[in-house]
């Protein structure tokens, strides 16, 4: 879990594309004129009246809303890279002039998108992207451009984020506009708190913050954050790959000791499972950007104060995993010397069996719980229940991570959530275990949360066991 993004139950930090930082935006409008993990949620907000927010635009593809964007001008809409590169424009088009989705508005046809030339959807980096529409927009009360800033927006200065999006699970994106009002947060504060995330925070950022029980989660994918009533950025913020238990339990010493912490630079980094005396379960994702000669495996303890320390050989990633759909994300790491059993270190079994919905289990991590704070010292855990994989799809059918039949969801319950519990971390039913933590877009906030599915993959485990 990583998500792109440190947001504590969507109740820290939204992370955005810095306008004024793309020296190429002004350029890319000048020659125009003659491409979780992305979620919809704003959570702690409030309805918008109408006319309130008259840049506000719906992108729908296939008629459905997939993301907010903001009127430039007559002509060009600004919105993020991920809302558009898997999007055929064909199929795409904006609505504008209405905060209800089912109040019809004034439709554009899409002529093409400009995309950032240097977009990187395997890190979210130059996450922006112009929408041209065929036919001028037509201005009104209700319809109007805005202004982005081409200054530096310092920390402490006061921003509002709009948009559409999915509120509890199983639910929809709510009819009306929502909006909350925020706060720049200082970059170097964001970049510390989300150092150990796999999406970097760079100068093109920016950071908001709202207050606990508030958040965007993400807003709305490339809806716009203003200040001054200008736009300063547009919102980029994943939850993909988050360090997170929420509503969780402090475990007992020896209650999970199949548990490990996998370090990296002698930091924890995510979780994992022993299978076996030289072989951990984990996430690819966990590995893939971490170099094993400078991982540790840590067993044997609850505190990550504690435990016996274990130098890593090498890694063996799935040979399909793919970082930009999150799929087959399932690694192991392999020790150089054998893990000693005892009392808190023991293999646990892996499920080669379909596991249905209902089923009660178990996740357990260490992980942020509020922010600004450093990682909790104990061990978590959170007892939650396999959520059907059909409703698990629908729910994410528009987040752009797709959850296949390798996946396996899990939800607790309003309020409580993994986000993703540890990264690589194990999900338990009797004993078991039966996913690994992978990713998560609704961060505790009514969604399920989104694991590898352990069965389909037992095959591939176990001819690579010691």
């Amino acid at each position: 879990m990583t998500q792109p993004s440190l947001q504590a139950a969507c109740d820290t930090i939204d992370l955005y594309k810095d306008l004024r930082h793309s020296p190429n935006c002004c350029k890319i409008l000048e020659h125009t004129f003659g491409k979780s993990l992305f979620e919809d949620k704003i959570v702690g907000g409030t309805v918008a009246t109408k006319g309130q927010f008259p840049y506000q635009i719906s992108l729908r593809y296939n008629n459905q809303h997939n993301c907010g964007g903001s009127i430039l001008d007559t002509n060009h809409v600004l919105t993020a890279a991920h809302c558009v590169d898997n999007f055929p424009f064909e199929n795409s088009h904006i609505v504008a002039g209405s905060n209800k989705l089912n109040e019809a508005g004034v439709s554009y046809l899409i002529k093409r998108y400009i995309i950032h030339n240097n977009w990187n959807p395997a890190n979210a980096a130059n996450d922006i992207a112009i929408i041209k529409v065929k036919t001028p927009i037509k201005y009104t009360r209700y319809i109007r451009p805005i202004s982005f800033v081409e200054t530096f927006v310092p920390a402490e200065v006061k921003c509002v984020l709009s948009g559409w999006g999915i509120t509890s699970y199983p639910g929809s994106v709510p009819n009306d506009l929502m909006y909350f009002n925020g706060r720049v947060i200082d970059l170097e504060v964001c970049k510390i708190a989300l150092a150990e995330q796999m999406y970097p925070v760079l100068d093109s950022h920016i950071c908001s913050f709202a207050k606990e029980g508030v958040g965007a989660c993400k807003g709305d994918s490339g809806g716009p954050l203003v200040a001054y009533n200008k736009q300063i950025e547009h919102t980029i913020a994943r939850s993909l790959f988050e360090d997170k238990i929420i509503g969780g339990a402090v475990a007992d010493e020896g209650q999970f000791p199949y548990q490990v912490s996998l370090r990296y630079n002698n930091r924890h980094n995510c979780g994992g499972s022993i299978l076996d005396s030289k072989t951990v379960l984990t996430s690819a994702h966990c590995l893939d950007k971490y170099p094993s000669d400078s991982a540790v495996v840590v067993v044997g303890t609850t505190s990550l104060a504690g435990g016996n320390w274990y130098l890593v050989s090498h890694y063996i990633i799935h040979e399909t995993w793919n970082p930009v759909k999150a799929t087959d994300d399932i690694g192991l790491v392999k020790t150089v010397n054998h893990i000693v059993f005892t009392e808190f270190a023991q293999p646990i079994s892996i499920d080669d069996t379909f596991t249905p919905s209902g089923v009660e289990c178990v996740i357990s991590g260490w992980g942020f719980t509020i922010f600004p704070q450093e990682r909790p010292q104990y061990l978590h855990y959170l007892n939650t229940r396999v959520s059907d994989l059909n409703s698990c799809k629908e729910i994410f059918s528009q987040a752009g991570y797709p959850v296949l039949e390798s996946n396996i969801c899990a939800f607790g319950g309003e309020g409580t959530g993994a986000c993703n519990g540890d990264s690589g971390g194990p999900l338990v039913s009797n004993n078991k275990q039966i996913g690994i933590a992978s990713w998560v877009a609704m961060c505790a906030r009514g969604a399920p949360d989104v694991y590898t599915r352990v069965s389909h993959y037992a095959d591939w485990i176990r001819a690579r066991l010691e």
